[in-house]
């Protein structure tokens, strides 16, 4: 028999009983991590989720916001 496989893939934290991301999944972001973001940070997360890069930064940042599910306002 040959190795079996991950039994999910998720991660969980060290107690085991969070849920903290898929793995291989970008990092989860703070709203205050992303206020901080310069344009090239917002790219950066964007193209690791695959979703659109173009635009200016009130769009970029508003398009990860979304993504993430996080208040834009």
């Amino acid at each position: 028999m040959g190795a079996s496989a991950p039994a999910n893939d998720f991660e969980f934290d060290d107690d085991g009983d969070a849920f903290v991301g898929a793995v291989g999944a970008p990092p989860a972001l703070t709203r205050a991590q992303i206020d901080g973001f310069r344009v090239v940070d917002l790219k950066k997360e964007l193209a690791a989720r695959g979703l659109k890069t173009s635009g200016l930064k009130a769009v970029l940042k508003a398009r990860l916001l979304e993504a993430l599910g996080l208040p834009s306002g």
